[in-house]
This record gives C-alpha cells, sequence and structure tokens, in this order.
C-alpha cells in the first residue's frame, strides 16, 4: 500500500512519536488501524509457544468503542463468570481501553499456571474483579452444538474451518428438506478465504460469493464447483458481534440461495478488510486496504450491518 519511500521514512517518523500518540493519530484516518512497536510485537509472537497459556476467550470493539468478551465454553474465563458481551475495562488494573486488541493479548497471557486479573463490567453496569488461572488449551473453531434441530456453531474462521465445517455437514442426518442451524454469533471474522469457502459449501456453482474493492480495482470471486450442501435448508443465527469473513458468510448465502434464512440481531457492520505490513525496523503496522462488497452493489455493509429476516427482540 505504501511506496518504499514511505515504509522506509515510517519507521523513522514513528519513532519521534509515542506509540500511542501514533496509534491515535493513524485512527482519524482508519479506525481500524494499528501499529505495534518492535519490542511489543516480539512478545506477541512469543504468545504462541507451548509454555504460554490464556484464559479461553475473544475480544472485540464493538460499536461504541466497548471491548466485549467472547468466552469459549468450558474456558477459564467462562468458568469463573465472564459473560458473553460483558465489558473488558482492565488487565492487572491498567486500563486498556483504546488499546489494540493484539497488545490487550498480549498483557492477558503468560506463563501456563499462573494468573492474570481482569476487571469487568456487567451487564447493569457494576465493576467485578476476576482472578484467572492460564491455561493451554485448545478451543473448537467449529463444533456442533445441538442436536434437534442438528445445529453447527462457527465461533471463528481460522485456517481450516472450511474443512471442519464440511466434515461436519456430512455427518449430518438430517435430510435436506429438514431445516439445520448455523450460529455465526460472536464470530468476528478471521481469514477472507475461509469464510468464503464456507459459504461456497451452501452454493451452486458459478455464484457470486463476494465483490472485493480496493485501489487496484474491484474483483468478483465465483464458486467453482457445486457445494455440498448447495440443497440444505439452513437458518443462520446471527447478532451484534457477527462480523467481517461471518457477515460474507451470510451475504453471500442470503444473495444466492433462497433455501438460506437468517435469524438474530443485526450484524456488526465490519466490511473492510486488514493486511499487516512488517516495517523496516520490526514494528508493524495493520491498516485497511479494501472492502467487501454486496454481489450485485458498488457498497458493502461498513457500519451499517446485515439485517435478519426474523429480528430478535
Amino acid at each position: 500500500i505504501y511506496p518504499p519511500s514511505l515504509h522506509d521514512a515510517l519507521p523513522i517518523f514513528i519513532r519521534n512519536s509515542s506509540s500511542e500518540d501514533f496509534n491515535s493519530s493513524l485512527k482519524t484516518y482508519d479506525k481500524y488501524a494499528a501499529y505495534i512497536n518492535k519490542g511489543n510485537f516480539t512478545n506477541i509472537k512469543k504468545l504462541n509457544t507451548s509454555k504460554i497459556g490464556g484464559v479461553g476467550m475473544d475480544l472485540v470493539y464493538d460499536r461504541q468503542n466497548n471491548i466485549r468478551c467472547i468466552p469459549f465454553t468450558d474456558s477459564p474465563a467462562d468458568n469463573c463468570g465472564i459473560e458473553y458481551q460483558d465489558i473488558l475495562v482492565a488487565v492487572n488494573r491498567i486500563d486498556v481501553r483504546g488499546d489494540s486488541l493484539e497488545e490487550i493479548a498480549e498483557l492477558i497471557r503468560g506463563e501456563v499456571n499462573t494468573s492474570v486479573e481482569l476487571t469487568i463490567e456487567k451487564s447493569d453496569g457494576h465493576m467485578e474483579s476476576y482472578e484467572i488461572e492460564r491455561l493451554n488449551k485448545v478451543y473448537k473453531d467449529v463444533e456442533k452444538i445441538g442436536d434437534v434441530p442438528e445445529t453447527i456453531k462457527i465461533n471463528r474462521f481460522s485456517k481450516g474451518v472450511a474443512l471442519s465445517l464440511k466434515k461436519e455437514l456430512l455427518n449430518l442426518s438430517t435430510p435436506d428438506e429438514k431445516r439445520i442451524f448455523i450460529d455465526l454469533r460472536g464470530n468476528t471474522g478471521g481469514f477472507l478465504e475461509e469464510g468464503a469457502e464456507c459459504a461456497a459449501l451452501f452454493l451452486e456453482k458459478g455464484k457470486t460469493i463476494y465483490k472485493y474493492k480496493s485501489k487496484s480495482g474491484t474483483e468478483e470471486h465465483k464458486t467453482l464447483t457445486d457445494g455440498i450442501a448447495k440443497d440444505r435448508k439452513v437458518i443462520i443465527i446471527m447478532d451484534s458481534l457477527t462480523a467481517s469473513s461471518a457477515e460474507l458468510m451470510i451475504s453471500a448465502l442470503k444473495s444466492n440461495n433462497p433455501k438460506v434464512s437468517t435469524y438474530g440481531k443485526v450484524s456488526s457492520g465490519k466490511s473492510i478488510i486488514q493486511d499487516v505490513f512488517y516495517l523496516k525496523d520490526g514494528s508493524v503496522l495493520k491498516l485497511s486496504v479494501g472492502e467487501l462488497l454486496f454481489k450485485d452493489q458498488d457498497y458493502g455493509w461498513q457500519d451499517v450491518g446485515l439485517k435478519p429476516d426474523v429480528e430478535q427482540q
């Protein structure tokens, strides 16, 4: 996105201002932008080692700039009493409101069997602190959570999710003419390609999955084969934290497959796509580089969201 001269100059400019000041300036132009200095980025990379643990939850900024908690089932966060959509305020009594999610993750994660203190604003507005033990535990990105009707939950679009979803679909006992549910509540996105591949499982060959607009122009991505679930009757459950690649999947299915309907609340409204740029001084810059568009339109659902067919009251 940057010419070489600016790429070289950025680290020099950043050294003359604090990370906080630079991030604040970035967000006036790109609200999803984030700068991570070399030291913090090095620490974040260390979080993937086997000796590092976490509390088992995703975090996301909502439209009001609150940090919403999405605890995984049977995780330390879930078991200690943190609830879905609680608001994170502080980590080890350090106020993290306004910090990048990457930096917050760095504060929360740490040595396995050590603890971290999280200050949470509950749904009724009162503050509560939780001392949580860090564990190194793996949580499923795709899981069957119901039998009658059969329900598959996709927690996020990490690598391999489309393959996992395909396996779950092949194991269903419900016939095509009977409805199944796909639960995308709290799915804040992930890899664009995985969201597109998941959508393609429910579409016929030649259907437009998404359009992508960048400075280079507009690209249209279509399905190459018939999806294994193209004839299934599907209800997608969504809410205000359903975002990005999850919204892409919903948009693709709603615009191409009449057997798909949606239920829940208006989605997050994030059709902007980010990419990560590695600067010469070892720091990292995350910037918006394009936007997902509706199938037959020149605009997307940014800041508006997708409205469900049946809205939950």
